[in-house]
């Protein structure tokens, strides 16, 4: 087993860390996914748009917001200006006046700056009109919540996008296909089936509820069926970000459906082993045998992590959706050491040295955490993240709320990151909600003082729209 050097005396139980991502630590602003120009063609189409979503809204029966809109466009020859309030938030009332008011402190200054921008981002934009649904599918037979092929369309591309990659419960190639031969006769596409997966924004936040409190007890068996062979269907399958909205640059890359299964059975066999572990045989174990069977499997989980293909690794220029992989690598390497930790005689009896290394390898797969989410949110923002972020996000928020006293300023910035993160999903979960309140009452509990900044993106929890939306 490999020993880190220290010091000519010091015991230090776990191996070195291999294949972490400890170099990625980004500024928001240094990844820049600029728009391209607009062809001609491409302007009468955005202006086509803009048009039919114009007359959408006027046939609203809001009447404030069809007045709102009359009034701009009255006043302003601009397009631009007609598109921001196409769609635009519920509540017209004049802002420029509450927002001219000068503000009591500094906290309320950053939150009011927020929200400033919070407005400026949620308005509709001409390419977020404009996207095509990658995936085209009747709504008949299928269901009959709705008659809108579009709107089924859309949501069957968001779940094949975001959550298929990472769940795979269908064959994506024969499950379109047979949905879109609308034949309820087939054994490959059902109403069950379909209902699920292009109701997302319905349904399945139940689902992924249910799955969550699953995770929570020690009832994990390893897989029963054996991983795509290399003559899989789906090998030759693209995938790209939908809606692209105003990232029109987006090129098309692997979905790598048959490589994301294959390394997931692997990956679940590691975390069943673990579990086994830390829910049954650590009972019966001494601290010094417990120590060497957690280092037993961390070593497991960093080969597994290091022979993981080039595509699927962490990649800061090609940020993609499989790389969420490496995420629940880190999320299980946390769980693993905070049992440890948590264990009464650990640090009593321990070599300094050991709890030491054990506390930085779990705040280092904090920071992988938390670089990774902020490399993804430049990428792609945050209305679409695949549910699979969402207990790594978590994790890594308590390890980071931890050091916050003790750490440079980049790891109070990866702590925000992560925050913001918690705060886009508990507009979809309330499990999410929950976890950001017991951030709250854990720092209280320990006397940590979250900064203004992070403070202002907590205040995002009581607004409709944000700038991350």
């Amino acid at each position: 087993m490999g020993k880190l050097k220290s010091s000519a005396h010091e015991s230090v139980l776990w191996p070195e860390p291999t294949g972490t991502i400890s170099h990625i630590c980004v500024h928001p602003s240094a990844i820049q996914l600029g728009t391209m120009g607009l062809s001609h063609s491409s302007r009468l189409s955005d202006n086509s748009c803009l048009l039919y979503s114009l007359l959408e809204s006027l046939r609203s029966s809001d009447e404030d917001k069809v007045n709102h809109i009359l009034e701009t466009i009255r006043g302003s020859a601009l397009l631009s200006n007609v598109a921001n309030v196409v769609d635009a938030p519920a509540d017209l009332s004049d802002a420029s006046s509450d927002n001219s008011k000068p503000l009591g402190n500094t906290d309320d200054a950053i939150a009011q700056q927020e929200r400033l921008a919070a407005d400026a981002h949620s308005r509709i934009t001409l390419e977020k009109l404009c996207d095509i649904p990658v995936f085209q599918v009747p709504v008949k037979p299928w269901t009959a919540v709705t008659d809108d092929d579009h709107l089924v369309s859309h949501l069957i591309s968001l779940y094949f996008t975001w959550d298929h990659p990472l769940s795979q419960i269908v064959d994506q190639r024969v499950f379109l296909r047979h949905m879109r031969e609308g034949n309820k006769n087939t054994e490959f596409c059902t109403p069950f089936l379909a209902t699920p997966a292009y109701s997302l924004s319905w349904l399945t936040i139940l689902f992924r509820q249910i799955s969550m409190e699953c995770r929570k007890t020690a009832n994990l068996k390893p897989p029963i069926f054996e991983p795509p062979g290399r003559d899989n269907s789906n090998d030759d399958i693209v995938w790209i970000p939908y809606p692209r909205s105003n990232h029109i640059g987006y090129e098309k890359k692997s979905a790598l459906l048959r490589e994301i299964m294959i390394q997931t059975v692997g990956f679940t066999e590691l975390v069943v082993n673990m579990q086994d572990l830390l829910f049954d045989e650590a009972f019966d174990m001494n601290i010094g045998d417990l120590c060497r069977a957690v280092s037993a499997v961390y070593t497991r989980l960093e080969t597994w992590l290091d022979n993981l293909p080039p595509p699927l690794k962490i990649d800061k220029e090609a940020v993609q959706v499989p790389q969420v992989l490496s995420l629940q690598y880190h999320h299980a390497i946390i769980q693993l050491f905070d049992f440890l930790m948590n264990h009464e005689d650990f640090a009593p009896m321990s070599h300094p040295s050991d709890v030491n290394q054990a506390r930085l390898i779990r705040l280092q797969s904090a920071k992988q955490i938390a670089d990774y989410l902020l490399l993804y949110h430049e990428a792609y923002g945050l209305r679409h993240v695949p549910g699979q972020m969402l207990e790594p996000a978590n994790a890594s928020t308590l390890i980071l709320l931890a050091a916050l006293d003790d750490c440079k300023d980049n790891l109070k910035e990866e702590f925000i990151e992560v925050c913001r993160f918690l705060v886009a999903f508990s507009k979809r979960f309330s499990l999410a909600r929950d976890m950001l309140a017991n951030i709250e009452s854990t720092a209280e509990s320990k006397g940590i003082k979250l900064s203004p900044e992070a403070g202002a993106v907590f205040d995002h929890r009581n607004l409709e729209s944000s700038q991350w939306l």
